[in-house]
């Protein structure tokens, strides 16, 4: 894979909400399904970052062997799922392995989940690959990806979704999309220039499915938080336009082989806006918490539809 790491290529795994493959239903026969789809898919890949810095900044991880409990909140359109996982950080020669594992479904909104085979489809919407990255703290490579892929397969076990994985595209965006995480939680604040106070502001053009999208973002430090020893960082971008559209049809039309409808003639706008709030420590930028809220919004022939979808992670260091 040519692996370029961009701000946008950092917004989550694409995977089956709550109640199984219900994103991929068809009330209205195959053309539905394809829209949906896109839905989906502009959802993950919509997300307006600013390339990973130049490794010109001075910190340094330096977090030797650590590993953390993490506790994750998933919000989805009135479906909370709370999960838990372990993420260990593995000090090699070149930097660190992040790995994930002993992912465990706490409950779904606000009740235990017995089914073994529903959990399992919930954990993938937190499940993520080993990641290499270097004493900077920069996502280097993407490792054991293609196990990711079976891992997903095994957990959704339906055959729409197995077509969906075969997809190239859809798999680059997976690929890309899988160090989102760490992102999240640590690349993004390791910029040197915020501790002045100014705000990073970031005018990026990034090709999805042949389509240059424009976007602009925010990346701000607000200091030290009151009572803690931690720094608050924030970030925020916003993606709409024409070039939105146009992405948003063509990644159906990819993702359907060509079977798609002509969507682009249908949709009249669609938005998007991700805001990141992360607590962590200063100079080692370990994270203490973060929140990730995304946005969605699409109007079409049919009327109007929103999305929103709302991670806290909470870390638990030893």
């Amino acid at each position: 894979w040519d692996f370029h790491i961009s701000k946008a290529h950092c917004n989550g795994p694409v995977i089956p909400t709550l109640g199984g493959m219900s994103k991929f239903s068809a009330p209205r026969g195959n053309d539905m399904t394809i829209y949906k789809m896109g839905i989906i898919v502009m959802v993950a890949i919509l997300s307006p970052l600013a390339p990973v810095f130049a490794g010109q900044s001075k910190l340094n991880l330096n977090w030797g062997n650590s590993s953390a409990t993490v506790s994750q909140s998933l919000y989805k359109n009135g479906v909370n799922i709370e999960f838990a996982y372990v993420v260990s950080v593995e000090k090699i020669p070149a930097g660190y392995i992040l790995r994930q594992s002993d992912i465990r479904v706490v409950s779904a909104q606000g009740q235990p989940v017995f089914d073994t085979g529903a959990a399992n489809q919930m954990a993938t919407a937190v499940l993520f690959p080993p990641l290499k990255i270097d004493e900077r703290g920069d996502p280097v490579e993407v490792i054991e990806f293609d196990k990711y892929l079976a891992e997903l397969s095994r957990a959704v076990n339906r055959p729409e979704y197995d077509q969906l994985l075969s997809n190239p595209q859809f798999q680059q965006v997976l690929y890309a999309k899988s160090i989102e995480v760490w992102c999240y939680w640590v690349c993004f604040w390791r910029e040197p220039e915020l501790e002045s106070g100014l705000p990073l502001v970031e005018i990026e053009s990034a090709e999805y499915f042949g389509v240059n999208v424009p976007s602009k973002s925010i990346t701000r430090y607000h200091g030290i938080e009151d009572g803690s020893q931690s720094a608050r960082y924030t970030f925020d971008s916003a993606i709409d336009g024409e070039e939105a559209k146009i992405a948003f049809a063509e990644a159906a039309a990819s993702l359907s082989n060509g079977r798609s409808p002509n969507l682009l003639s249908e949709i009249k706008e669609i938005r998007k806006h991700d805001s990141v709030s992360a607590l962590v420590e200063p100079v080692t930028i370990k994270p203490k918490s973060v929140e990730i809220t995304s946005q969605i919004y699409v109007s079409d022939a049919n009327g109007e539809q929103s999305s929103i979808e709302v991670s806290t992670f909470e870390f638990d260091w030893y």
